[in-house]
């Protein structure tokens, strides 16, 4: 296992008066080494004019880690190059005032390069995790539609089942914004009912409504049932054949924090100096 050792100063002894800023003692003392990288007193002093301490250093070690992972740095390139040209065209005239809005295009450009490498090394752990997130998350790839009574529902399945598409029977039933294919799992916002009934589905069209029970309580304490008819066809049930849109899904409920912590354990992150130690412990528990 690879190992890279962060050593750390907590002041970096800027020679000049406390208003103006000029220099750095000792500029090629490194302070982060690993994988026969080094990073210098005087690498960090010029970072530091453009951003924080923490961000700086955990910058530095995505970019380490993306190495350490084979992360492909060809293919983020790529990717953060389509992003400009998106943003070209969609800015046009206002683009060169959007680059100077966030610190110039190279400035920009970086933050980018280092978000995509996030992005990637975030598949990775999800692809170490697979087994676990697949166990917590039970996601399906489904087309879904939902109606009030059961009769439109049924008719739509039998429109489905005499050849229309999903869509084209979602039309005929009268929707106008028919939803595409959709990954669901147990932290998506339906309700548990259905996230009971998607644990135990199987690929293919629903040949009856699938029924979902709702109970209100007016002013007088009045309960009534409500119930909801839902058109469903599974268009699969493994994540194996939709790891992709599954990842994306669940992006937002895996923190950087637990990532970096992933990784930082996997290599051995260490600190030496208690300062920066103590800032950075507070967010990752990985660091020793």
């Amino acid at each position: 296992m690879k190992k890279i050792l962060v050593a750390l100063l907590a002041l970096l002894m800027l020679a000049g008066c406390s208003s103006e800023v000029t220099s750095v003692s000792d500029p090629d003392t490194v302070i982060i080494s690993g994988d026969g990288v080094n990073y210098t007193k005087q690498d960090l002093f010029i970072d530091m004019k453009n951003g924080d301490i923490t961000s700086i250093l955990i910058a530095d070690l995505t970019e380490r880690i993306a190495g350490f992972e084979e992360i492909d740095m060809t293919e983020v390139e790529g990717e953060v190059s389509s992003y400009f040209e998106e943003l070209r065209t969609t800015y046009g005239d206002q683009y060169e005032s959007m680059m100077d809005y966030y610190g110039g295009e190279e400035s920009f450009r970086e933050t980018m390069v280092s978000s995509y490498t996030l992005d990637a090394l975030v598949e990775k752990y999800c692809d170490y995790h697979y087994e676990e997130l697949v166990t917590e998350y039970v996601p399906v790839l489904v087309k879904m539609q939902s109606f009030d009574d059961e009769e439109t529902a049924t008719k739509m399945i039998a429109d489905i089942n005499g050849g229309m598409t999903f869509e084209e029977a979602c039309t005929e039933a009268g929707i106008d914004a028919v939803a595409g294919e959709t990954v669901y799992t147990t932290a998506s916002d339906i309700d548990e009912q259905l996230k009971n009934w998607f644990k135990d589905c199987e690929v293919g069209l629903t040949q009856t409504p699938v029924v979902v029970m709702t109970d209100s309580t007016d002013s007088e304490g009045v309960v009534t049932t409500t119930n909801t008819y839902y058109v469903i066809d599974v268009i699969a049930n493994d994540a194996n054949d939709f790891k992709e849109e599954f990842y994306r899904t669940i992006a937002s409920d895996i923190t950087t924090e637990t990532v970096f912590n992933y990784y930082f354990e996997k290599y051995t992150i260490e600190v030496y100096d208690q300062d920066i130690y103590e800032l950075l412990s507070e967010k990752y528990e990985g660091i020793n």
